[in-house]
């Protein structure tokens, strides 16, 4: 029995101890604005295409998004409003474009 507290008592302070150094070897974005990320290796040339087109897609709607925040309050809902809809249209020809890529295979 003391054995078994000894045994876990060496894990807990082994898992508490070794979290902090893996997250040492971790590195601040060199853009503080633009998250971090990895690339995805392999996948079909569908797979990238489709993702390509929803960062994309999510990029010009960031960029929407931002411009309409300096329209006129008036304007203003008007404006998210036809940039959320180019989204889910962009996004909505994605993915029937990639649905279709995978038919395809």
């Amino acid at each position: 029995m003391k054995n078994l507290f000894t045994l876990f008592g060496a894990a807990l302070l082994c898992a508490a101890f070794s979290g902090p150094l893996a997250a040492a070897d971790a590195k601040a974005p060199a853009d503080a604005s633009k998250p971090v990320t990895t690339p995805r290796v392999g996948g079909i040339p569908a797979d990238a295409q489709f993702r390509a087109a929803q960062q994309e897609s999510g990029k010009h709607y960031r960029e929407a998004r931002a411009t309409c925040r300096k329209a006129p309050s008036a304007e203003r809902t008007a404006c998210l409003t036809a940039a959320r809809t180019e989204l889910r249209k962009a996004q909505a020809e994605a993915q029937t474009a990639h649905d279709a890529a995978k038919k395809a295979r």
